[in-house]
């Protein structure tokens, strides 16, 4: 067993939350659809919130999966590499898009990269604890769930005050 069981509460609680949030925020984006599907950065914010959801709710359901910490570690690092790519991409597509459609005044857009990447770094961590096989991981993932939900609620909240100014 991967070590989780004591972690099952947590983790059907954050797997909840999480497509609880996800719902809210798909009503959310529907409201304003062709002004996030119009600009490439609230797009991005957009599968930002909906991805990150997602992902707490993958990790929850891959914890609460009777398999060895080793499979259970495959599958978080992996969503780890992805959002180290997803990271990567986002650079790319914020350095492209002009200074000036960037974001409403005082968006924050720098500062969130450096709470992101150590999401994401703990994401990895995480996997890499898993595979192997040190149950510590479970200490790093669940700050990291939880910070997840601060960090894509912030953003949702942002998405929208930048889609409605």
């Amino acid at each position: 067993m991967s070590g989780a069981e004591p972690w099952q509460n947590f983790y059907v609680m954050v797997g909840g939350a999480a497509a609880a949030l996800t719902g809210l925020v798909l009503v959310a984006v529907s409201l304003h659809l062709r002004a996030i599907l119009a600009h490439p950065l609230y797009r991005d914010r957009t599968h930002t919130s909906l991805q990150g959801l997602v992902t707490i709710l993958a990790v929850a359901a891959a914890v609460l999966t009777p398999q060895s910490a080793s499979a259970l570690g495959i599958e978080v690092l992996l969503l780890g590499l992805y959002w180290l790519a997803r990271f990567a991409r986002f650079i790319r597509l914020f350095t492209r898009v002009r200074p000036g459609d960037r974001a409403a005044p005082g968006s924050l857009y720098l500062w969130e990269w450096v709470p992101w990447l150590g999401w994401v770094a703990a994401l990895v961590a995480g996997g890499l604890f898993l595979l192997g096989g040190d149950t510590r991981a479970f200490y790093v993932l669940a700050p990291w769930a939880v910070s997840g939900f601060v960090l894509i609620v912030w953003n949702a909240w942002v998405l929208m005050s930048e889609v409605g100014s």
